[in-house]
């Protein structure tokens, strides 16, 4: 297993590509975690693959403030990331649709928001909100130019809330493949706000499916 105190890694170099991989262990980035391609071609990608371990993000993490192909977590199904901070996926940032891990899990101290404007950011794998420890975390979606989220299965122990702002473009949670669920557990909590939200008006500060 590998502890660290936090990450900035950054590459370059046309058709290289660089996995850091955690193989069957688990890494643990206490502080915070940014990750950068700053020039190559398609064949120049840099990537967070858990294997079928854990790679465990306390702090707050950054991916793909320069160009493009910094992938957050890549993998064949298996393996887990955790987000303890603020997640934030900017325009270089990349996600292969069919090489995910088996799932990723929020698992803050208190309110996470994640931040996206990267366009190939839509894919995930089961996406957790809460459940991993005593912790509860509020996530909240938020971003300037936001895509369909599409986890494979959605659970829902704390609470999620949408963008509170009409000013979001095209913001929702799909499923990426047929099938799928879409859990609450019984303290889970929905939360809609604000105008103008795919075209309609959403009731702020609603409970699900409580009210």
């Amino acid at each position: 297993n590998f502890h660290v105190g936090s990450m900035d890694l950054s590459h370059s170099g046309n058709g290289n590509a660089f996995s850091f991989n955690a193989v069957s262990k688990k890494l643990i980035v206490t502080g915070n975690t940014s990750m950068n391609v700053t020039s190559g071609n398609m064949g120049t990608d840099l990537r967070f693959n858990p294997g079928t371990g854990t790679m465990n993000f306390r702090g707050d993490f950054t991916c793909g403030a320069t160009t493009d192909y910094a992938v957050p977590f890549y993998s064949n199904g298996t393996g887990t990331i955790v987000y303890g901070g603020n997640l934030t996926f900017s325009t270089g940032s990349f996600i292969y649709s069919t090489s995910l891990p088996e799932r990723i899990i929020f698992d803050g101290s208190g309110t996470q928001t994640i931040t996206t404007s990267g366009t190939g950011m839509n894919y995930m794998p089961i996406l957790q909100i809460g459940g991993y420890s005593a912790n509860t975390p509020t996530v909240i979606l938020a971003g300037d130019y936001v895509n369909d989220i599409r986890p494979s299965d959605l659970e829902v122990h704390s609470t999620l809330r949408f963008p509170e702002s009409a000013g979001v473009n095209d913001y929702g949670i799909l499923r990426s493949t047929l099938g799928g669920s879409f859990w609450l557990g019984p303290n889970a909590k929905l939360e809609l706000g604000g105008d103008n939200i795919g075209g309609s008006t959403a009731i702020g500060n609603n409970n699900f499916p409580q009210n």
